[in-house]
Parts: C-alpha cells; structure tokens; sequence
C-alpha cells in the first residue's frame, strides 16, 4: 500500500489580467519587453477580487472534491500549506475546516512554507496515512502574493498569481511513493521575502531578488532530482512526468535542460496562469491530467522550491 494523489481541485483569483496590458505602465521598449516575456513567459495574471483571499479559495477548492469524490469524514485529514492566512494569529486551517462543514474531528494542520510546500505537505500526509487511524488527507496549497506586491515592480507584479489548489490523496495498492529528497539555504533568505510591517495585511513589501534565486535553483534542484533518482536506481529516461514548481519560463527551460528532459516528460503551466506558487505543481499536474494520463506503474517526479530558500522533490510510482 502506499499513496496515492487520487484528484485535484483549484482556484484562481477572479480577477484576469493580460500581461501585455499590465505591462504598459513600465514604458518598455518592444525589445525590452520580448525580453522580459522570454523570461517570464507568462500571458495572463490572476489575481483575487476584495472578497476573496486564500481562505475563500480554499473553501472552493475543497468543495469541489468534497462533491466529486467519496470522502471518509471519520478518517479524513486537512493539510493546509501557505503564507497568506488572513491573520498573523490564528492560522485559517480549523475557520476553513468549519466553513466546509465537516466534522471537528477532523485533523488539520497549518504549515507555513512557500514555494516549495506541496512536496513537504506531501511527505507529511505520507507519514499520517501510513502510521495513523487517517484514511484520506486533503493537501491544500497556496498563497495570495498579490495584494503585497508592489505595482512598481515588474519582476513580481508581472509573475504572480493567486492562487490555491486542494489534492486529494489517500492509500491504495500498488501505489508508491519512492522518495523524498529535502534541503534548503537558510543563509539567503531573504532573496524571497516579505518584511513584517505593523499589522498592515496589505503591506507592499514583498521582495524577490530574481538572480539570485535563478542561481539557488539552477545549482540545487538538478542535484536534488539526481539524489532522489539515484537512490531508487531509477534513470531520468525511465521518468513518463516531471513537473517543477512553475516559477519563470527561463527558469523551467533552463532546469528542462539541466535536467536532460525530453519534451514529452514535461509540461507547463506557467504560459497560462503565471507563477502560482505553491499550488503550482498540482495545478499542472491538474492541467496535464485533463489531456493525457497516467498509467499504472508510471513514474511522476515532482519538484518545488523558493521561498526559504528551500526544496523538496519526490518520487512517486502512479
């Protein structure tokens, strides 16, 4: 027995924006600006209305696999993942549990991680599922950026979207996952980071020092796929999926190539939705699947990372 991602549910903030528009406050050149999208690679921004937040979007996502799959309320778990709960204290987790009308017996539990978090929201359901009475677990991942980032800042406001998606995994047979492999650099972290201003929720001083971060990625998360192959002899050709944390185009073409990754083993999301943080890899693996399918026996090698700065990356057996 092992784990299995049985189905995936997601919502995106209300708001749509083309990125053509948005970009013609900055006063780019059209050299400029191909250059810009060449490494972006994004043509529409998402972004929540004044109603909407992390919790709302949550309570979407859920909702739609609470009414499209069969769900164990007496043995289920809630994971949420994200660093835009609604307030410093509580974290949205139980309000979020309440809302969906399900019983407050319910486990649930808050993790604050970015970019990065689904894997690490992954290896946790794992560990529950396998040594607890938990049954099925609910992994919600995401977070709300935009409403701290500043207008004036095209590397950020030009990227990210809201956005939070819910997966949904439980045990079954001959489904397995074959490794995790974690790490991190606790000395840069503030190349992503969002400075604690008052009690100002909409405080504009999310911050990402883009080079920086290109550089953390493209020197640990090769090593980190490799480790996790390498471990489970397992060649990079044997892979049918491999889906990263979608966080620039020049930053998936480039580990597309570390990586040594045919075509056919990737896909993006990053052209549609733009960078969606930590709900990125389910959101593609959600996309993929509507397209394509995966097999009994298929091997799926997620990776995330960012904010932190940290990574994660797992192997799994569909």
């Amino acid at each position: 027995m092992g784990l299995c991602i049985l189905d995936v549910a997601y919502e995106l903030g209300s708001k749509v924006h083309s990125v053509s528009e948005l970009s013609k406050k900055f006063n780019l050149t059209s050299d400029k600006y191909d250059d810009l999208m060449n490494k972006i690679g994004t043509s529409y921004i998402y972004e929540n209305s004044e109603s909407e937040n992390f919790a709302s979007l949550a309570v979407k996502s859920i909702g739609v696999l609470l009414a499209k799959n069969v769900i164990h309320k007496e043995n289920l778990g809630l994971i949420f993942i994200t660093q835009s709960n609604s307030k410093i204290l509580p974290a949205d987790g139980q309000r979020i549990r309440s809302i969906c009308g399900l019983p407050d017996s319910v486990f649930v539990l808050d993790i604050n991680m970015g970019c990065s978090g689904f894997i690490y929201g992954l290896a946790v359901a794992n560990s529950f599922i396998q040594s607890s009475s938990l049954k099925q677990i609910i992994v919600v991942a995401g977070d709300t950026y935009r409403n701290n980032i500043n207008p004036i800042d095209r590397s950020t406001f030009l990227l990210f979207s809201d956005a939070v998606s819910a997966t949904l995994v439980e045990s079954k047979e001959n489904s397995q996952i074959l490794g995790f492999d974690f790490g991190g650099d606790g000395i840069n972290f503030e190349d992503i980071s969002l400075a604690k201003n008052s009690s100002k929720a909409s405080s504009l001083d999310f911050y990402m020092n883009g080079g920086k971060v290109f550089q953390f990625t493209q020197k640990s998360i090769p090593n980190s796929v490799n480790r996790v192959l390498t471990r489970n002899s397992t060649k990079i050709e044997e892979l049918k999926l491999v889906i990263f944390h979608q966080a620039s185009r020049i930053v998936l073409d480039t580990l597309n190539e570390k990586v040594a990754l045919n075509y056919s083993q990737t896909t993006e999301t990053i052209s549609k939705f733009g960078n969606t943080g930590s709900a990125s890899i389910p959101i593609t693996l959600s996309e993929y699947l509507k397209f394509s399918s995966l097999e009994q026996g298929d091997l799926v090698l997620l990776s995330g990372f960012g904010i932190g700065l940290s990574f994660g990356s797992v192997l799994l057996k569909w």
